[in-house]
């Protein structure tokens, strides 16, 4: 499994994160500080490979994304932090 953590410090970084997934094969990442990045455009770029997770509004700071066959549930949620469970399934 292939994790990437990224504080993106508020840039668009798309096209990297994009190449990142491809060259590396990313199966979770999550991301901080990223509201100037247009996730939606690396998931479009990936041909809907990967879906993103926001939490339910507890903390803007972070998003994850991670790929379509794998199960994510926000377990806690503060305004500066998210714990999630994954679940692969094979």
């Amino acid at each position: 499994m292939n994790l990437l953590f990224w504080n993106l410090n508020n840039k668009d970084n798309a096209k990297l994160i994009f190449e990142i997934f491809q060259e590396y094969d990313v199966d979770i990442a999550l991301f901080a500080e990223y509201k100037m990045t247009n996730i939606n455009r690396v998931i479009e770029n990936s041909d809907y490979q990967y879906i993103q997770f926001d939490g339910y509004g507890g903390c803007d700071k972070i998003t994850l994304i991670c790929k379509s066959t794998i199960e994510i549930k926000v377990k806690q949620e503060q305004d500066r932090y998210t714990f999630y469970t994954c679940r692969i399934n094979d």
